[in-house]
């Protein structure tokens, strides 16, 4: 059995779909039982970071332990403003 590329578009659908099956409630309490405070190592400053969620209304940002969401190793810091970390990501 060979799987069928799916687009954007049709991927997007089928989550609406599922989602309305599942419950916007439901999908919160896993999401953030399994996202919230996930750990990983900023590729910028290779500080240890925290996904956090709650903090943003749930947009996800990344910290570090004691709550610095700013990175000055990032490439976006500038005499205006400090940068994000990221996460080390796999390949798609």
């Amino acid at each position: 059995m060979t799987a069928i590329a799916k687009t954007a578009a049709t991927e997007r659908r089928d989550w609406v779909v599922w989602l309305d099956t599942y419950s916007a409630a439901k999908f919160y309490d896993a999401f953030m039982l399994n996202a919230q405070d996930a750990c990983g190592h900023c590729v910028q400053c290779n500080e240890p970071i925290f996904l956090d969620i709650r903090e943003g209304g749930g947009v996800p940002d990344w910290r570090t332990r004691d709550g610095d969401y700013g990175c000055v190793e990032s490439p976006e810091t500038t005499d205006e403003g400090v940068g994000s970390h990221r996460p080390l990501r796999l390949a798609p």
